[in-house]
Protein backbone atom coordinates (compact mmCIF):
# COMPACT_ATOMS: atom_id res chain seq x y z
CA UNK A 1 0.00 0.00 0.00
CA UNK A 2 2.95 2.44 0.76
CA UNK A 3 3.54 1.92 -3.04
CA UNK A 4 0.31 3.26 -4.28
CA UNK A 5 0.37 6.25 -1.78
CA UNK A 6 3.69 7.23 -3.20
CA UNK A 7 2.11 7.33 -6.55
CA UNK A 8 -0.61 9.55 -5.66
CA UNK A 9 0.39 12.73 -6.76
CA UNK A 10 -2.51 14.20 -8.00
CA UNK A 11 -4.69 16.19 -5.48
CA UNK A 12 -7.46 14.63 -6.73
CA UNK A 13 -6.36 10.88 -6.64
CA UNK A 14 -5.36 11.93 -2.59
CA UNK A 15 -8.78 12.52 -1.88
CA UNK A 16 -10.30 9.91 -3.95
CA UNK A 17 -8.32 7.52 -1.15
CA UNK A 18 -9.51 9.28 1.52
CA UNK A 19 -13.49 9.30 0.60
CA UNK A 20 -12.79 5.29 0.79
CA UNK A 21 -11.81 5.14 4.41
CA UNK A 22 -14.39 4.39 7.48
CA UNK A 23 -13.22 6.81 9.54
CA UNK A 24 -13.24 10.69 9.37
CA UNK A 25 -10.97 13.14 8.05
CA UNK A 26 -10.82 17.20 8.84
CA UNK A 27 -7.27 18.66 7.15
CA UNK A 28 -6.67 22.03 8.16
CA UNK A 29 -4.03 24.21 7.66
CA UNK A 30 -2.25 26.46 10.16
CA UNK A 31 -4.72 28.90 11.11
CA UNK A 32 -7.37 26.58 11.55
CA UNK A 33 -9.19 26.72 8.47
CA UNK A 34 -10.72 23.37 7.29
CA UNK A 35 -9.69 22.75 4.14
CA UNK A 36 -11.06 18.83 3.42
CA UNK A 37 -13.19 16.65 4.89
CA UNK A 38 -13.74 13.54 3.84
CA UNK A 39 -17.30 11.61 3.01
CA UNK A 40 -17.70 9.75 6.13
CA UNK A 41 -16.83 12.59 8.07
CA UNK A 42 -19.69 14.47 7.09
CA UNK A 43 -21.45 11.41 8.18
CA UNK A 44 -20.15 11.57 11.98
CA UNK A 45 -19.78 15.38 12.77
CA UNK A 46 -21.30 18.38 11.55
CA UNK A 47 -19.23 18.94 8.57
CA UNK A 48 -20.55 20.04 5.07
CA UNK A 49 -18.34 20.99 1.92
CA UNK A 50 -19.34 24.56 2.41
CA UNK A 51 -17.19 24.42 5.69
CA UNK A 52 -14.08 24.38 4.06
CA UNK A 53 -12.79 28.17 3.46
CA UNK A 54 -13.97 28.43 7.13
CA UNK A 55 -12.41 28.55 10.44
CA UNK A 56 -12.47 24.99 12.58
CA UNK A 57 -13.21 26.46 15.87
CA UNK A 58 -16.51 27.63 14.35
CA UNK A 59 -17.70 24.24 13.98
CA UNK A 60 -17.27 23.79 17.49
CA UNK A 61 -20.04 23.76 20.25
CA UNK A 62 -18.38 23.39 23.62
CA UNK A 63 -15.71 25.53 24.48
CA UNK A 64 -13.47 22.82 25.52
CA UNK A 65 -13.29 21.97 21.68
CA UNK A 66 -12.01 25.22 20.68
CA UNK A 67 -9.14 24.89 23.69
CA UNK A 68 -8.41 21.38 22.25
CA UNK A 69 -8.39 22.81 18.59
CA UNK A 70 -5.79 26.14 19.99
CA UNK A 71 -3.95 23.86 21.98
CA UNK A 72 -3.04 21.33 18.71
CA UNK A 73 -2.32 24.70 16.39
CA UNK A 74 -0.12 26.22 18.93
CA UNK A 75 2.00 22.48 18.90
CA UNK A 76 2.38 22.72 15.66
CA UNK A 77 3.38 26.34 15.53
CA UNK A 78 5.95 25.78 18.26
CA UNK A 79 7.50 22.69 16.72
CA UNK A 80 6.28 20.73 19.69
CA UNK A 81 7.10 17.26 19.29
CA UNK A 82 4.01 14.95 20.41
CA UNK A 83 1.33 12.95 19.55
CA UNK A 84 -1.56 15.37 19.80
CA UNK A 85 -5.36 13.22 19.76
CA UNK A 86 -8.80 14.83 20.00
CA UNK A 87 -12.03 12.90 19.89
CA UNK A 88 -15.41 14.82 19.69
CA UNK A 89 -18.58 12.96 20.42
CA UNK A 90 -21.46 13.95 18.44
CA UNK A 91 -23.89 15.79 21.00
Amino acid sequence: MTTRINTLNDISQRAALLDQLPVGITVIDLQGRILYCNDYCTRLVDRKPEYVGEDTRSCHKKAESVVATDRILDDIHTGRKKDDYYEAERK
